[in-house]
């Protein structure tokens, strides 16, 4: 075969030619890689807020708590309680005293008296404090004694003879002189506060003040209690006969059914049936001693009946004179008001 000659000349472009008829349909591509992710978008305004829904269903009811412990129980009898009785935080009350007791860690501890007052009227002050005592007088003289005589001696013994009928009680021998008295001890200073009524009266030396009243020692030593609207209350007092007719039986004042209890022989109480002041009967040693009776009235502060065994202390009436107290109008338990006190 022969070389190949140059090639020659391009030739003039062609018509075109007719479209030609649409293919057949290829078949379908693989499927291509994905995508990178593309950058989160800005965030939307916040939308509006939807409307309530309808409450749910009301739940179970829960389980029943543990029980609480125990609380403190009251416990009682006629003397102070046990040491092994009750339990911490119990308490105790002794009836025949009216004490009341606390069982705390330590024990049983008395806490408070249960007991109400005899009557309305207030507990009398405690005395002041008496004047320094004098100094004791000088002892008198003591006789001399008499020179005894000598002794005989003694003859022999003689033969016991019959028991003679005793013999008439002889005279009884002079008294002899009374020894010369010690001179009195100097009189204490006063002191303290003086009650004075509303007329400039002196009622007596002050010995207890509280928000009801006031209570004094008068000048013949009495122990009085009166409010501050100058009026002495009436005491709980038993009278032996009914109402009506007080005045012509005993009077006694209510010792609390105790008996055999002391009670100041110048302590002064105020019978509202009799309109009249009342001191302690039958007094020794400047007490008087409560005892039984049987009554059939009582000031409470009215009387009323109250028929039956009781016990106190016998009464007697005082006038105003012999408690060292004014003269008093129709109400004898009523000062002058308004009661002042003044220093001594």
């Amino acid at each position: 075969m022969g070389a190949t000659g140059a090639p020659g000349a391009v030739g003039p472009q062609g018509v075109q030619g007719a479209k030609g008829d649409t293919g057949a349909k290829g078949d379908k591509g693989d499927t291509g890689a994905t995508g990178a992710q593309g950058a989160t978008g800005a965030q939307g305004a916040t939308g509006a807020q939807g409307a309530t829904g309808p409450q749910g269903a009301t739940g179970a009811q829960g389980a029943t708590g543990t029980t609480g412990a125990a609380g403190s129980k009251w416990l009682q009898g006629t003397a102070a309680p046990a040491a092994g009785l009750g339990t911490v935080g119990d308490w105790y009350l002794n009836t025949a005293t009216y004490d009341a007791y606390e069982k705390t860690a330590s024990g049983w501890t008395p806490v408070v008296n249960l007991r109400g007052p005899v009557g309305p009227k207030g507990d009398t002050g405690a005395t002041g404090a008496a004047g320094a005592q004098g100094p004791q007088g000088t002892a008198g003289t003591t006789g001399g004694t008499g020179a005894t005589g000598a002794t005989g001696p003694q003859g022999p013994q003689g033969a016991t003879g019959a028991t003679g009928p005793q013999g008439p009680q002889g005279p009884q021998g002079q008294q002899g002189p009374q020894g010369t008295a010690g001179a009195n001890g100097a009189t204490g200073a006063p002191g303290g506060l003086t009650l004075k009524d509303g007329a400039g009266n002196t009622l007596g030396r002050v010995t207890s003040i509280d928000s009801y009243g006031v209570g004094f020692m008068s000048s013949t030593g009495y122990l009085l209690y009166a409010g501050w609207d100058g009026e002495t209350y009436p005491a709980q007092i038993y009278y032996t006969t009914a109402c009506g007719n007080t005045a012509s039986g005993q009077a006694y004042l209510n010792d609390g059914g105790e008996g055999g209890l002391a009670h100041m022989a110048k302590a002064v109480s105020f019978s509202n049936s009799r309109n009249a002041w009342m001191v302690p009967s039958s007094v020794a040693n400047g007490y008087a001693t409560s005892g039984p009776f049987t009554s059939q009235s009582l000031d409470n502060p009215d009387c009323g009946t109250n028929a039956g065994p009781r016990s106190g202390w016998l009464l007697r009436t005082a006038t105003t004179s012999e408690l060292g107290l004014p003269a008093s109008g129709s109400q004898v338990n009523k000062f002058a008001v308004p009661l002042t006190t003044v220093s001594n």
